[in-house]
């Protein structure tokens, strides 16, 4: 995605992205349920290395774990 390249770049960083969950329309994540998304994004929250970026009609939220 160009938006998460900018920001890595923005910040000299190097990540990597992916949706996590997408239930609806173009690009809908397959095989992920809510209840596994909310599971996984729990997880991870609790787990240093990682960051998530909520993303939804060009707003974006990043949560605090």
């Amino acid at each position: 995605d160009l938006w998460f390249r900018q920001i890595n770049d923005h910040f000299h960083v190097k990540g990597c992205s992916y949706v996590l969950y997408k239930p609806h329309g173009k690009n809908k994540t397959a095989g992920e349920t809510a209840v596994g998304a909310l599971s996984e994004l729990t997880q991870g929250l609790k787990e240093d290395p990682t960051a998530y970026v909520y993303h939804c009609q060009n707003h974006y939220f990043c949560p605090n774990p």
